[in-house]
Formats: structure tokens, sequence, C-alpha cells
């Protein structure tokens, strides 16, 4: 007919009949095609989520090291992922920022397990105060990297004791969203511990387009599954 085409040309391939072969295109997907990710996990260590929820927590997270093989491999992180963990209780206790390689993943993933096992519960709740580091870094990471797909993960029993409120992170998210639009691009994914404060945690999923879970309901690797 004479009309042009372009220059792509698109080929249908069966897929394959075997589980190994399709697991290892999706995970050659997340590893070399997929845009890359940001992840920025901001954990409530506080006194509240001591005994049973603390150690909840840190088994869930292990899963996204674990390259073992089956499902649980896909939702682990990814070469070329940057994580930032902001822990926090009364206030920030740390902020580290982990960069998965290719060539030391392994490594990199085991670094991200010790730090996960030192983790402890004591103290107050600074929500808040933790979400403006959280977003802070967030935004920094989306401004070096426009095509990346940044996001917080927020782990809380729901009880803010300490420093900001949420009315006060609400008006500081809007002053932030006038000189810095791609913050309406990182959503807050919430995962509740506890009962408390759900419609300030679901007012934060609305604002942000993120979403609330609840860990007293759903099994956190389902959780995990899904927010990946």
């Amino acid at each position: 007919s004479g009309a042009s085409v372009g220059t792509s040309v698109a080929f249908e391939l069966p897929f394959p009949n075997k589980l190994e072969t399709a697991q290892k295109l999706i995970t050659t997907y997340l590893s070399s095609v997929k845009k890359p990710s940001h992840m920025v996990l901001d954990i409530d260590t506080s006194g509240s989520m001591g005994g049973g929820r603390i150690e909840q927590l840190k088994s869930a997270l292990r899963t996204m090291t674990d390259t073992a093989g089956g499902f649980s491999s896909f939702i682990a992180f990814q070469p070329r992922e940057t994580i930032n963990y902001v822990e926090f209780s009364s206030s920030v206790k740390s902020d580290k920022t982990f960069q998965i390689d290719d060539a030391d993943r392994e490594n990199d993933l085991m670094n991200i397990r010790n730090y996960i096992n030192e983790l402890k519960a004591d103290g107050g709740t600074a929500i808040y105060d933790s979400l403006e580091v959280a977003y802070g870094n967030a935004l920094k990471a989306k401004k070096a990297d426009p095509e990346s797909f940044t996001s917080i993960v927020l782990f809380t029993d729901g009880e803010n004791t300490n420093g900001k409120g949420y009315n006060d992170f609400v008006a500081l998210y809007n002053q932030l969203s006038v000189s810095n639009p791609e913050i309406k691009s990182i959503p807050v994914f919430t995962v509740r511990f506890g009962e408390g404060a759900t419609s300030e945690l679901t007012g934060l999923a609305d604002m942000t387009g993120g979403k609330v879970f609840d860990a007293t309901k759903t099994d956190l690797t389902r959780i995990f599954k899904e927010i990946r």
C-alpha cells in the first residue's frame, strides 16, 4: 500500500511452556528492562511495635532479600534498585541507603538483611517527622532520575505520639507540591499493625495516591507482592 510502518517491528512469540523459562524471562525483565525503582521504607520501631510485631515486620522485610527461587524471588530487590531505610521512634533513628548492583547483588542483599536483623523496638512514635525525612529523600531520588518509580512504604501501628501531627504534615505536603510537583508522583503505601489513626493513614493514602494495608488481617508477604 506504500504506507510507512516506521522502523519498529513486532514479532509475536509463543509463551514458554516451562515454568523455569517463564521465571527466567520475568527475572530478566525485572533486573534489566523494567525502569529502576527507588523505595523509601519508613519503619516504625517504637516501643509499641515490640514483641511479635517487630519480629513479624523483620521476617517480612527479609522476604525482599530472598532470591532462593519461586515467586518470592520476583519481589526481591533487583539490580539497579535503590532502597532507603528510614527507621524512627521518638525521632529518626537511622537513615541508610542501599544500592543493588548486578555484580555484587548477593552481598548487597546480605548487608540489607544484617541491617534488618538489628532493628529494635523502643521509644515513642514520630510518624510525620519521619515522613518529612522520607519525602525529602524520595524527592531527591526522583529529581536525580525522573524516569524511576519512586515510592514510600510506611510501616507503623498508627499512633503518632511525637513531633509534627497529621495536619502539620498535610500543610507541609501541600507547600512542597507547589515548588516540587514531582511529589505528586510519589505514593505512600502504609502497612498498619494496629487500630490507631486509621482515618489519618487513609487520608495520607488518598492525598498521595497510595493505599493502606492491614497487617493484622493480611499476610505481610502478600502485601509486599502487591506493593512490589
